[in-house]
């Protein structure tokens, strides 16, 4: 069940010591992005400050509607993990997006998936539900960045994708379910 309580899509999330929640203390939010004449909109969550590199980010989600599958992405210093079209890949930019080591997995609806990503300065890893995603090199070390969790729609469409927790570690723990 998703608490009626949970912030909005566009919510941001609060800094609380090395871990990260939904503002409020909710422990669940759901992105919604609203149909739109552009070919995609955005709604997420999104740190209001820019972190170092060196971090691990875990996010818990269930998809809630067919293209949503497609649409998810997870911003760290330097590019994005984006889960689309039944596969999971990286994205620096246009450039090196063919570069960035896609893997299928079907994202099924009703089903909760659980993405793990470990960012060691221009060295990203990813798991999504233990499998591992293969490894990617940035093109440079950013010296920070952006860390959110996003969900695109495309033209008249509507997405929308339960998250259950999104939390950020800036010290790698030694578990990806450490607090």
């Amino acid at each position: 069940m998703i608490p009626a309580d949970c912030p909005s899509p566009q919510a941001v999330v609060s800094w609380q010591g090395a871990r990260l929640t939904p503002a409020g203390g909710c422990a669940a939010m759901v992105l919604e992005t609203p149909p739109s004449a552009s070919y995609f909109t955005f709604g997420g969550a999104r740190l209001p400050e820019e972190l170092p590199p060196h971090l691990t980010i875990s996010v818990r989600m269930r998809r809630l509607t067919e293209r949503a599958d497609r649409s998810l992405e997870v911003a760290f210093p330097g590019g994005h993990l984006l889960v689309r079209d039944g596969q999971i890949g990286w994205w620096e930019d246009d450039a090196a997006w063919a570069r960035g080591g896609w893997v299928a997995f079907d994202v099924r609806t009703s089903e909760e998936h659980e993405v793990v990503l470990t960012q060691d300065g221009a060295s990203v890893r990813a798991t999504i539900d233990g499998i591992p995603v293969p490894p990617y090199t940035l093109g440079g070390v950013p010296e920070r960045g952006v860390v959110a969790v996003g969900l695109k729609g495309g033209r008249a469409d509507r997405a929308r994708m339960w998250i259950d927790r999104f939390q950020v570690w800036t010290d790698t723990p030694s578990s990806p379910s450490a607090p």
